[in-house]
């Protein structure tokens, strides 16, 4: 693991605006908990720019801000539309085809991940069957050659795909930037070894070294590769995040409503220009978004505590406080180290002094997008982690 640290940035546009260049290949990475603070903030920093090549699995919820803020000028993608509450087109990319609002290259789930592997591992290519027989291959030139296998099914060499950085949103991480992240991992560690300049990592908190230096193994991208870190609470919003207890981080669901607002102003794009304005352009940065959403919201969509021994159950919470600046951000990582150190091992048990998991808000979506019973949409949700642990 790291020795050395990466600059932390109060704010997810801080870390963007100092790491991220016009003309740039950006990885949004699709682990359980998507960046979507910073996806948020690539679009307020670059917004009307058509600077960035972006490269991301699904184009969905959050992500729409890329085409809304005109900061994209080419999208390498495996889906563009919406998933909630059931999979469908958003009329934002009815003109894909002719490369509004951007340029799109669209590629199967599976050789879009064996690309961020080859690149991970230093090889050109990467041999798919994933690919052969798709209309697919027919647009995608140079990037995928058709490979002839002598007695057997035909196969596809794919070109590497090494973004200039990658986006990555974790559970929490230590001042060395050693990030930790929970499973379902989806697509893991291979778009953070496969970007060249490496990684901009949000985590809902830094913690002590000691509390990683306990757990090494929970370490899922080395510091090594971090070139920049930031706190941001709830920065997977709506998504959700998945928490084994690690530095007393609490996992959070998705937010439903949210995300079925989003889908219901989509049928419009006036109204997907309103929720951009209001959730994307309006808030200053992201603990603008987190005061907008509102405590009640927020601590609505946590999840019990889980079992850790690495801090005690005063942290058991994700902070909320994103507006100091970097050296406060370094004050306050300090002082919680400091009194980390000095505490005794903690005694209680699992979700003791912390606040009971309660429903999500009641969605406000009317009209033909219904939200289904709290068990049938984690139920979904679960489904779709595991499709994108097996992708």
């Amino acid at each position: 693991m790291s020795t050395a640290g990466p600059p932390v940035y109060a704010e997810p546009d801080a870390a963007v605006r100092a790491h991220v260049r016009p003309g740039m290949h950006v990885h949004c990475a699709a682990t359980m908990s998507r960046p979507n603070a910073l996806i948020n903030a690539l679009a307020r920093v670059f917004a009307g720019d058509k600077a960035l090549t972006v490269s991301v699995a699904s184009v969905h919820s959050n992500a729409h801000a890329l085409a809304l803020s005109g900061a994209v000028r080419r999208v390498i993608t495996g889906f563009l539309g919406d998933t909630y509450p059931s999979p469908r087109p958003n009329i934002l990319y009815r003109g894909a085809a002719g490369g509004e609002p951007f340029e799109v290259q669209a590629w199967s789930l599976l050789a879009l991940i064996q690309r961020l592997m080859a690149g991970a591992l230093g090889t050109p290519y990467a041999v798919t069957p994933s690919l052969a027989g798709s209309d697919l291959l027919a647009d995608l030139g140079g990037d995928a050659l058709a490979l002839p296998v002598p007695g057997g099914d035909p196969a596809v060499l794919v070109k590497a795909l090494t973004p200039d950085v990658t986006l990555v949103h974790g559970l929490c991480a230590d001042r060395r930037g050693n990030v930790v992240i929970c499973p379902p991992y989806g697509e893991g560690v291979w778009p953070a070894l496969a970007a060249r300049a490496g990684v901009v990592a949000s985590v809902e908190r830094i913690v002590p070294d000691r509390v990683i230096g306990a757990s090494p193994g929970r370490v899922v991208i080395p510091g090594a590769r971090v070139i920049a870190l930031c706190e941001a609470p709830f920065g997977a919003h709506p998504q959700s995040l998945s928490s084994d207890g690690t530095g007393g981080v609490r996992g959070y669901r998705d937010d439903y409503a949210f995300l079925a607002d989003i889908t219901r102003r989509g049928r419009s794009v006036p109204g997907l220009r309103a929720w951009y304005q209001e959730w994307i352009c309006g808030p200053s940065g992201h603990g603008d978004y987190l005061d907008k959403m509102g405590k009640e919201r927020l601590d609505g969509l946590l999840l019990a505590c889980a079992a850790d021994t690495s801090v005690d159950d005063a942290v058991c919470a994700p902070a909320r406080d994103g507006s100091g600046t970097e050296a406060e951000v370094t004050e306050e990582a300090k002082g919680s180290s400091e009194k980390s150190e000095g505490a005794e091992s903690p005694g209680g048990s699992a979700g003791e002094g912390g606040a009971a998991a309660t429903e999500p808000a009641e969605a406000t979506a009317k009209d033909d997008v219904e939200i289904p019973q709290q068990q049938t949409a984690e139920k979904a949700a679960d489904n779709e982690a595991g499709e994108n642990a097996r992708t």
